[in-house]
């Protein structure tokens, strides 16, 4: 008897981003259902908005707007067969309230899930490299509290100096020595501060994550790829909604 597996609505960002998470949303699939090496078996749909667009709302601090470009995909497909979402950035989880509302369609969740992947390995002061907007939510402070961990304070200026790289470098694909420098140094302060961990809370640095794994003094945790296996899991049936 064949098994219907569930189908997930991608509202996708950043299309190198993009590309990952169904990578590895297939192949994670692939071990999940034991057909490694086999043609894809899951179904999945994917929206990309008008990702400039919405850059122009997040720096303009237009959130209603960018919800509404979010939600808008999130109706289209939910139209499509959607049976969950799966919003492709950590920026954009800021700005789902509206897409849950009018879609009612379940939302894997990018912070809880990267979160679940420090409990499980005993990390419990991440630093976090993220744009202004997703740190200033609180988003990943407030998740981290309700499982016992703190996120390590970073100055605003190593914030915005993240943010800058990921606007005009990492959305693009671009992967430079700069780029690397520029993170490297971030990641040294964490370290000064006792971290134990960072938490890459922006989905474009998934470029960055297998330098940084060679380069890093702390475990690196990719919120990208965490996030399409627990969406290839959630489509398996082996991970439920709440």
């Amino acid at each position: 008897m064949k098994v219907q597996h569930l189908v997930p609505g991608f509202i996708g960002m950043a299309t190198p981003a993009n590309a990952v998470y169904l990578q590895v949303f297939e192949s994670a699939g692939s071990r999940i259902l034991g057909s490694e090496g086999l043609p894809n078996r899951l179904r999945a749909i994917l929206m990309e908005i008008d990702f400039e667009r919405l850059i122009e709302h997040v720096k303009a601090a237009d959130w209603a707007a960018g919800e509404r470009q979010i939600a808008d995909a999130a109706i289209a497909l939910k139209g499509g067969g959607a049976d969950f979402l799966v919003i492709t950035s950590n920026t954009g989880a800021t700005l789902d309230a509206t897409a849950r509302w009018e879609t009612g369609l379940p939302v894997v969740e990018i912070v809880e899930t990267t979160l679940a992947e420090l409990t499980a390995t005993g990390c419990r002061r991440p630093g976090l490299l993220s744009t202004v907007r997703t740190y200033e939510s609180g988003l990943y402070h407030r998740a981290a509290a309700r499982c016992g961990m703190e996120v390590v304070a970073a100055p605003h200026d190593r914030v915005r100096a993240i943010e800058k790289l990921i606007f005009e470098e990492l959305i693009f694909g671009r992967v430079t020595d700069s780029a690397l420098a520029a993170v490297m140094a971030a990641i040294d302060y964490f370290v000064s501060r006792d971290a134990d961990s960072i938490v890459l809370a922006c989905t474009d640095l998934t470029h960055l994550t297998p330098r940084l794994r060679e380069m890093s003094p702390l475990r690196i945790f990719d919120s990208t790829t965490l996030h399409a296996e627990a969406a290839a899991a959630v489509a398996c049936g082996k991970l439920l909604l709440r």
